[in-house]
């Protein structure tokens, strides 16, 4: 869990070891010119809401259609 919140963290050891295969293997495919299966799975992290750029670049709309 993040700090104050109660979320897990959106990357996390499982990610990161399938991102660490996932690039090792495409870099194997590539010199021996075929498939390789991976081993490891991870689930996809939660989706991060959309919000407004004004929001978060820390100035209000209103503002910014001024200067």
């Amino acid at each position: 869990m993040t700090a104050g919140r109660l979320r897990a963290p959106r990357a996390n050891g499982d990610l990161a070891l399938h991102v660490l295969e996932t690039m090792s293997a495409l870099l194997r495919s590539s010199a021996e010119g075929r498939r390789i299966e991976l081993t490891t799975s991870a689930e996809p992290p939660a989706v991060v809401p959309l919000t407004a750029a004004a929001q978060w670049r820390g100035y209000d709309a209103h503002w910014a259609a001024q200067h």
